[in-house]
C-alpha cells in the first residue's frame, strides 16, 4: 500500500513538473521571439556606433539569462512546494493505511476521519460501512454455529444410545427413532435456512415480487395438505396484484412456516385465513387461526430462537424466528397479536408497498 501511495506521489508530482515545464517553455519561447526583435536592432545600432561586439554579445546573452534563470527557479521552487503539498494530501491515506494494517479479525471499531478532505472521508465512510457489515456477518456466523452445536449434540447424544441398544428395542421404539431423526433433519434444514437467511440480509433485495401470483396461488395445494393433516382448511382473501420488493424464494418460505406454525397451534378441525390487502402504511399480509391464542406475557418473545411457550405442536422454536428475519430483510413490520372473534392468534406482516407497481 505504501509503495502505491509513493507511486501515486511521484505520478502526480510528474504530472505537476510536465504542467510547469510546458507553461514555463511556452513563456521563455514566447519572449525570447519578441526579443529577438531587440538584439537585431541592438546589432544594427551596433554597427552604426562603433560599439564592440563582444560588449553587445554580453549584454544578449544577459537577456537569454534574464529569462532562463529566474524561469528555471520558479520551477524547481514549485516542484518543491507541490511534493510537500503532495505529502501533506496523502498523508490521511498513511494513517488510514496504518490503522488497517493494524487491524486483526477482532476489531471492528470505526476508522478515525480526521476531516480533511472529501474524498478521504468518503472511503473511510465506506470503510466504515464495509466493516460494520462483515462484523453483523461473522457475528451471525458465531451465533449460527452455536445454535447448530446447542441443538444437535442433544439428539445425537439420544440417537447414538438407541442405536446401542437396537437389538433390543421394540418396533414402536424404533419408529420413535426414526421420529427423532426426522426432527433433527428439519431442525438443520431450519438452522441452515437461517444461515442463507443472514447471507441474504448482507447483499439486500430489489426484485419485485408479486404476493398473489408468486407466492400464495402457487402455494395453495402445499398449504392445503399441510393443513389436512390436523383436518384444518384454509381461505383466501386476495386482491388481484400486490407487489412488493423482494425475494420470491424466502417469501414462500416464510408464507410455509406462518401456516406450519398457525397449523400446529391452532384447533383441529378449524379453518386458517390468509388475506392480503392494500392499506395506506403498505400491503398487509394476515395470517389467523382458531385456537387458544397465545398469553400476552408471551407475545414479544415469539420470535426469540429456541424459545416454545407452547408444546403440543413439536418443533424446537424456529419457525417463527425464521419469519421475523425474511421481515427484516424485505424490511417490514411483524406484528403477532391474539384475535377474539373468535379466539386465535393473527400474524399481521405489513410490507412496504412496490411504488412501481
Amino acid at each position: 500500500m505504501k509503495q502505491n501511495q509513493n507511486s501515486l506521489s511521484r505520478r502526480l508530482l510528474f504530472s505537476i513538473g510536465t504542467i510547469l515545464f510546458v507553461t514555463q517553455g511556452t513563456t521563455i519561447f514566447w519572449l525570447l521571439h519578441e526579443e529577438q526583435e531587440i538584439i537585431v536592432h541592438n546589432l544594427r545600432h551596433a554597427s552604426k556606433l562603433k560599439v564592440p561586439v563582444e560588449s553587445l554579445s554580453w549584454f544578449n546573452w544577459e537577456i537569454v539569462g534574464a529569462l532562463f534563470f529566474p524561469a528555471l527557479t520558479a520551477f524547481l521552487l514549485s516542484l518543491f512546494i507541490s511534493w510537500i503539498a503532495i505529502k501533506r494530501i496523502i498523508a490521511p491515506l498513511y494513517k488510514l493505511t496504518a490503522q488497517l494494517q493494524q487491524r486483526n479479525v477482532e476489531q471492528w471499531q470505526p476508522f478515525d476521519d480526521d476531516g480533511t478532505s472529501r474524498e478521504v472521508t468518503a472511503i473511510t465512510s465506506a470503510l466504515n460501512k464495509l466493516m460494520q457489515k462483515l462484523q453483523l456477518a461473522f457475528s451471525r456466523e458465531r451465533q449460527f454455529t452455536s445454535d447448530v452445536s446447542h441443538e444437535l449434540r442433544t439428539p445425537i447424544a439420544g440417537i447414538r444410545l438407541n442405536l446401542e441398544l437396537l437389538e433390543s428395542q421394540s418396533p414402536e421404539e424404533i419408529k420413535a427413532l426414526i421420529s427423532r431423526l426426522d426432527g433433527m433433519q428439519r431442525t438443520i434444514d431450519q438452522l441452515l435456512t437461517m444461515a442463507r437467511l443472514e447471507q441474504k440480509m448482507v447483499m439486500g433485495l430489489q426484485t419485485p415480487v408479486d404476493l398473489v401470483s408468486d407466492v400464495i396461488l402457487p402455494a395453495q395445494n402445499e398449504c392445503r395438505e399441510l393443513l389436512q393433516v390436523r383436518g384444518q382448511t384454509v381461505a383466501l382473501s386476495l386482491p388481484d396484484t400486490a407487489y412488493v420488493i423482494g425475494d420470491k424464494t424466502l417469501l414462500s418460505l416464510l408464507l410455509r412456516n406462518l401456516v406450519e406454525n398457525s397449523s400446529r397451534y391452532a384447533d383441529s378441525d378449524t379453518g386458517l385465513t390468509i388475506t392480503v390487502t392494500k392499506q395506506t402504511d403498505g400491503l398487509h399480509l394476515i395470517v389467523r387461526d382458531i385456537g387458544k391464542g397465545v398469553d400476552e406475557t408471551h407475545l414479544a418473545a415469539l420470535t426469540d430462537a429456541f424459545r416454545r411457550f407452547d408444546q403440543r405442536g413439536g418443533g424446537v422454536g424456529l419457525g417463527l424466528n425464521i419469519v421475523a428475519r425474511i421481515c427484516r430483510i424485505h424490511q417490514a413490520n411483524l406484528q403477532i397479536r391474539n384475535h377474539n372473534q373468535p379466539h386465535g392468534l393473527e400474524i399481521d406482516i405489513v410490507f412496504p408497498a412496490d411504488s412501481r407497481k
